[in-house]
């Protein structure tokens, strides 16, 4: 998920991958206190960086 995206079709892809796997993450979220935590077991899955901070803007929240 970390690879350029060259296509429109490159993204859509990869934002569904990334939605899905932030369910999974969700799924344990009762296991850590706090969100800041679960933005780093995201970042060590690759889905959340401190540059991007992509789980707090995931339309998942929406």
């Amino acid at each position: 998920m970390r690879h350029l995206l060259t296509s429109q079709a490159d993204y859509k892809v990869t934002k569904e991958l990334q939605d899905i796997t932030c369910r999974q993450i969700f799924k344990f979220s009762h296991l850590v206190d706090d969100f800041e935590s679960i933005t780093l077991f995201a970042a060590k899955l690759g889905l959340a960086s401190p540059e991007t901070n992509w789980l707090a803007s995931s339309d998942f929240w929406q």
